[in-house]
C-alpha cells in the first residue's frame, strides 16, 4: 500500500487479503495521526512487488475507500490500530 499522506512526503505499509477487493492493514497506514486523522488518500495498492514496483509481475489497484477502527480514530490508542481497504 503507498498511502498519500502530504505532498512531498512518501510511505508505504503492507496488508493481506481479507477478499477479492478488501485489505486489512494498521489504522496508521490508512488514517495519518499526525494530520488529525485524515483519510490517506488517494492510495494505490500493489500485489507481486519482489524485485520492485515497476515489475512485469506487479499488479496495480486503485483504492477506493479506507476506514479504521473508533478506537484509532478517536483515541489513537494503538490497541485499535487496524483498518480496511477497499479497492476498485
Amino acid at each position: 500500500l503507498y498511502p498519500s499522506h502530504k505532498p512531498g512526503m512518501q510511505s508505504q505499509g503492507t496488508g493481506w487479503l481479507l477478499g477479492p477487493r478488501v485489505l486489512i492493514t494498521a489504522g496508521h497506514v490508512v488514517r495519518d495521526p499526525k494530520r488529525n486523522m485524515e483519510k490517506s488518500l488517494p492510495m494505490v495498492a500493489l500485489q507481486g512487488v519482489n524485485g520492485g514496483i515497476n515489475g512485469p509481475q506487479v499488479n496495480r489497484f486503485k483504492v477506493v475507500d479506507v476506514q479504521s477502527s473508533l478506537g484509532w480514530c478517536k483515541k489513537g490508542a494503538t490497541e485499535y490500530d487496524f483498518g480496511v481497504v477497499f479497492l476498485d
